[in-house]
């Protein structure tokens, strides 16, 4: 009996560690399978989400991008207008007449009036 009980133990302790074993590859697959299957749906949710930044920053940098281009529009009218005027003044003498200094003059009466003229 005590030899069947030894022989009984052993099978046992074999079934045991046979079964341990499988239950171990079992449970690695298992979580392969799973951290495969998470590792996956990361990526998919992660792709989404990128995209939906691409199109948040598009949608956000296009108003900036018209500001931008309507202020170089309104800096480039200004500098052109202020060539025309030099061009202007330096071409047409009566301009350049115009923004001459005039001689010092008085506030008299009804009017201002050069200091040489009399004023009414």
């Amino acid at each position: 009996m005590i030899v069947c009980l030894k022989e009984l133990k052993q099978r046992l302790s074999f079934t045991v560690r046979g079964s341990s074993s499988q239950a171990r590859e079992g449970l690695k697959r298992h979580f392969s399978e799973l951290q495969t299957a998470v590792t996956r749906l990361l990526t998919e949710r992660l792709s989404v989400l990128l995209s939906e930044v691409d199109v948040i920053e598009q949608d956000s940098v296009r108003p900036l991008d018209d500001c931008q281009k309507l202020i170089e529009h309104g800096v480039s009218t200004a500098d052109e207008l202020l060539r025309e005027a030099r061009h202007f003044t330096l071409t047409d003498p009566m301009v350049t007449l115009a923004v001459t200094p005039l001689p010092e003059t008085v506030s008299g009466g009804v009017g201002i009036c050069k200091k040489t003229q009399s004023c009414f």
